[in-house]
């Protein structure tokens, strides 16, 4: 708030969050450590368990996600790019539209979730965060897949208000904050909208934060 039209340049945007596979390719390249821990909340052990290659790479600082997009020729998108991919031009609830939420279209606390406020209404078949990708029928109207759910997302913009400018210093690169944008597998239906903004220290990192990379179009 308050609703306003945001122009921007066209950019490429990661299609899904970054994986651990991707970013061991990073790890390899001596370019960085390792996440800051190897388990998820159940406690299963990431590396080197191939049946975890596809999940989202968690565990990581702003810091972390920054440099990682940088050591690829990419940075992190901004917050209005962010929601652009998500939202369209259409001021859409949901990157899939304005149709109500079924299993198949995120992910987030449902009945498998260890969490207390575990939605028992849905199933989509996973306790904690999914491989990228798993949920097609939630694609935004430009084919980019867990905008909603699974993990949230760090941006490269600063927490600052409403109405969207770039040239005010949001996206500086010195922040004590960045924004978070989607919604965590470990959060109920009501963390969903596209317009949910969250923010935190760049240097947190826990089991729920993730991102993905974006470049310009040019």
């Amino acid at each position: 708030m308050p609703i306003h039209q945001v122009w921007l340049d066209s950019c490429w945007i990661d299609r899904t969050e970054v994986t651990n596979s991707q970013y061991a390719l990073c790890v390899e390249d001596s370019a960085f450590e390792p996440p800051l821990l190897n388990s998820d909340y159940l406690g299963r052990e990431y590396d080197p368990d191939p049946q975890y290659a596809h999940y989202p790479v968690i565990y990581g600082s702003w810091y972390i996600a920054i440099d990682c997009c940088a050591w690829t020729g990419r940075r992190l998108p901004a917050e209005a790019e962010w929601e652009k991919a998500a939202c369209c031009n259409d001021a859409r609830r949901y990157p899939w539209g304005n149709e109500p939420l079924t299993a198949d279209r995120a992910h987030f606390c449902d009945v498998n979730c260890p969490k207390d406020h575990a939605n028992p209404n849905y199933d989509n078949g996973f306790p904690l965060t999914a491989p990228v990708g798993s949920f097609p029928a939630g694609a935004s109207p430009y084919s980019v897949l867990d905008m909603a759910g699974n993990v949230l997302k760090w941006t490269g913009s600063l927490p600052m208000p409403y109405p969207n400018n770039a040239s005010d210093g949001r996206e500086e690169e010195d922040g004590y904050q960045y924004i978070w944008r989607g919604c965590p597998w470990s959060n109920g239906i009501w963390r969903l909208r596209s317009s949910l903004r969250y923010r935190s220290v760049p240097y947190y990192w826990y089991n729920y934060p993730g991102f993905r990379c974006a470049m310009p179009d040019s």
